[in-house]
């Protein structure tokens, strides 16, 4: 029993220092150069033929075992250098392959160049260059297992970026770092939202509760954080000053005085410089000034889109019959003579030709302010006027109640009085429920 014991003992120990022995010699040779020249030839032999495209492995360093180093990776396609890397770091997780996953914890590239052309059937090289030569049958994949790969972090130092579209026309980016975009990466955009939202908005807007902040906010964070980052590297690089000067559209400079994202200085200051004829509008408010200023942003595209007025005289007709109607405005004229034609002239043109036609407030908007101010300035035959002219435009009853009611406690009851029993005759013969 007790020789027995012994050989079970022996052979046991054996095997396990044949087996450490073998884990020791493993690690050892895969940290030799020969080993790694060895991985190099059997990588580049199983990628020849792989893609359409060839890739060339120079030199691997590092080890297999967590801690790998590509460099002098060239892909060549039709004799073209397409694409090259000087130095590819992949660190992972070796046992998450156990789980059919493949964890790369961080990948450091260096050197990026990548010069991609479309082609005349709009094809671009470096997509036909990575698809596989031997594409498989849909039934091959059947009943095959399948890795998941993760990417926890990218870095990248220096990248340059070469594309030419079928049409010539080509673009250059270069990039000497991406460290902002490596944070989006790793955190996500939840990693960022609150830097975001603060660059975007003033902090008192974004306090207040306004519904477009929490949407904003929501797109932001179902925003791809690779996409995010790239678009923010390519408008972080993108210089089209040197073409300002070529632009001949009519041209409107929005800023926000409250713009810490793009101030006014060092961009706005200078589109309303560079760009002929440039007008430049000042809101108070942050980078989307739209959402926070959104009155004060409209009215202001409006101005200045709208067309410069030769007539304000004819143009204040026209809105004078569009908000009195046809059969007011023929008895003004028909009723005009020598002695008050200059009289008639003076407020279509200043009133309905230059005040009604300005685009920052509606005509519906500026018949109620008109009722609220003819009440509570006792002008009851203007009032009478605008309230009939009104009710046959899309003025509601209850609209003009509230005005009254209003005009009650700034103006005083005995105004509101007669404004409602001027309202009650006019809705009585008019027959408006």
């Amino acid at each position: 029993m007790g020789l027995g014991w012994k050989i079970v003992r022996w052979t046991v120990t054996g095997i396990v220092a044949l087996v450490a022995l073998g884990i020791v010699t493993v690690i050892v040779v895969t940290h030799t150069v020969w080993f790694r020249d060895f991985a190099r030839q059997k990588v580049n032999a199983t990628l020849a033929g792989t893609l359409k495209g060839q890739l060339v492995v120079g030199k691997i360093e590092g080890t297999i075992w967590g801690d790998l180093i590509l460099e002098d990776v060239t892909l060549i396609y039709h004799g073209d250098r397409i694409a090259h890397l000087d130095r590819l770091r992949v660190s992972y997780g070796i046992l998450s392959i156990l789980s059919k996953t493949i964890d790369l914890t961080h990948l450091d590239i260096s050197g990026l160049e990548i010069d991609a052309k479309q082609s005349a059937q709009g094809n671009w090289n470096a997509i036909e260059a990575l698809a596989s030569a031997h594409p498989a049958a849909p039934t091959e994949s059947v009943g095959k297992s399948s890795f998941r790969v993760l990417v926890r972090e990218v870095s990248l130092d220096h990248a340059a970026f070469h594309i030419t579209r079928s049409n010539g026309d080509s673009y250059a980016f270069e990039d000497s770092g991406l460290g902002g975009s490596v944070y989006i990466l790793k955190e996500g955009m939840r990693g960022i939202i609150d830097m975001v939202m603060q660059r975007f908005f003033s902090s008192e807007f974004v306090a207040g509760g306004n519904p477009g902040v929490s949407s904003v906010r929501t797109v932001i964070l179902s925003t791809n954080p690779m996409g995010y980052a790239n678009c923010c590297s390519a408008l972080r690089d993108f210089d089209g000053t040197e073409s300002l000067g070529k632009i001949r559209a009519k041209t409107l400079v929005i800023s926000g005085d409250r713009d810490v994202a793009t101030p006014f200085k060092g961009h706005g200051e200078v589109l309303t410089r560079e760009i002929p004829g440039a007008c430049i509008m000042h809101l108070s408010a942050a980078h989307i000034s739209n959402l926070e200023a959104p009155r004060a942003f409209t009215s202001a595209l409006l101005e200045f889109l709208r067309p410069a007025m030769t007539n304000s005289l004819e143009a204040g007709f026209e809105v004078r019959r569009e908000v009195l109607g046809n059969e007011h405005v023929d008895r003004a004229i028909a009723s005009t003579n020598d002695f008050n034609r200059e009289f008639q002239n003076l407020i279509t043109t200043y009133a309905w030709g230059t005040i009604w036609t300005r685009p920052g407030l509606d005509h519906h908007t500026r018949c109620l302010l008109v009722l609220a101010m003819m009440a509570s300035l006792g002008r009851w035959e203007e009032f009478r006027m605008h309230v009939r002219a009104g009710l046959q435009h899309g003025l509601e009853t209850c609209e003009l109640k509230e005005v009254l009611l209003q005009v009650a406690i700034y103006a005083g009851v005995p105004a509101a009085n007669t404004g409602f029993h001027i309202a009650e005759e006019e809705l009585k013969n008019r027959k408006v429920p």
